[in-house]
């Protein structure tokens, strides 16, 4: 989270040297990593908020993500790069709180939904019957995710004086503390909560039938439905885990053993940015991986939902919707288990004309 804090450190003890042709290199990359993450999010709110023909309770908590990475890739991407890469503040003092306000709420905040989306899932599926939470609630739980948000950088504040490029810590137990704190908020506590949760979903999903008799054109069509829900658990977990560790063992190896790195500044300086750029990417690969890989999300981008549509993408949009019914009669829809929540016992979903 301190990503600025790494960098002016690094700068004012270590001098980070970066070679004429890596400034290219890792200004494509990061232009890469803006553009990806802005055009991603702005096509998943999009999408979310006029694409999809029957909305359900975890779209709110997918706006709220996206709206998140949205504001990652505005303040956190391309300035906390600028000011590494050319080791001065550019954008004068007015803006300097507000960035730093903006870094942390948004990593913070995109963190935390993406946690209680893992939750929400996991009631949804393992207690259906538990999980009748309507439209309200879900808006309270986005408004606690922002206060909890708020108050870790609210912590911040109380201990620290924020000064453009620098922090001044009553002493350095603070800092070491700190980050510590941050560690666990925003990693340790989240990612031993997403494996729980979709790993209860995924045992869940596997070992749950369909009623009534199945041949065996419809069973394998089944296990292949499951075995793509489960891949994507997976890679929801793996892709938090591998994005934003990098970064952690960094900042604490540097705040609390920084013997162990590099004596080359310049070996410091590409690892810090290797562990700063991963942590950024997760930005990105939230809108491919809820947006993208789920096939109602595909369906709604190709047929939006605009007041005046023409007739002949009406009339496209309900053949595909049709066909979508015919196809999922065939077998059994787990992307809506996942996504949706409609509750009957143990609920079995034939409809795939639900969006996210």
């Amino acid at each position: 989270m301190e990503l600025f804090n790494i960098s002016q450190a690094t700068r004012n003890e270590t001098h980070l040297i970066i070679p004429a042709a890596a400034h290219y290199v890792i200004i494509i990359m990061y232009a890469m990593a803006t553009v990806l993450s802005l055009s991603g999010n702005v096509l998943v709110i999009w999408v979310l908020t006029l694409g999809c023909r029957t909305r359900t309770d975890i779209t709110d908590f997918l706006i709220n993500l996206a709206v998140a990475d949205l504001t990652m890739a505005i303040f956190c991407i391309p300035l906390t790069f600028t000011e590494a890469l050319l080791q001065k503040w550019l954008f004068g003092e007015f803006l300097c709180p507000l960035v730093r306000f903006a870094q942390i709420l948004s990593v913070s905040v995109s963190i935390y939904t993406l946690m209680t989306i893992g939750v929400d899932r996991y009631y949804a599926v393992c207690h259906p019957l538990k999980s009748r939470m309507g439209r309200s609630h879900s808006k309270i739980l986005i408004a606690v995710i922002w206060m909890i948000s708020y108050s870790v950088i609210l912590h911040k504040s109380l201990e620290a004086e924020v000064i453009c490029l620098e922090i001044g810590w009553p002493n350095s137990t603070y800092h070491e503390v700190y980050t510590l704190f941050l560690l666990l908020v925003t990693y340790v506590l989240p990612l031993l909560i997403l494996t729980i949760t979709y790993w209860n979903v995924g045992m869940k999903l596997w070992g749950r039938k369909p009623p009534g008799n199945v041949d065996k054109n419809r069973e394998a069509q089944q296990d292949k439905s499951k075995r793509k829900v489960i891949k994507m658990l997976f890679i929801i977990v793996a892709v938090f885990a591998l994005c934003w560790l990098p970064f952690h063992i960094f900042s604490v190896t540097y705040e609390f053993n920084p013997d162990v790195l590099p004596n080359d500044p310049m070996d410091i300086t590409a690892l810090y940015f290797f562990s700063h750029y991963l942590a950024m990417s997760h930005s990105f690969w939230n809108p491919l991986i809820y947006g993208f890989y789920n096939d109602n999300f595909r369906v709604s981008r190709k047929f939006p939902r605009f007041p005046l549509q023409p007739m002949a993408v009406r009339s496209s949009s309900r053949e595909a919707t049709q066909r979508s019914k015919s196809e999922t009669k065939a077998g059994w829809n787990q992307d809506l288990i996942l996504f949706s929540r409609y509750p009957v016992k143990e609920q079995v979903v034939y409809n795939n004309n639900t969006c996210i």
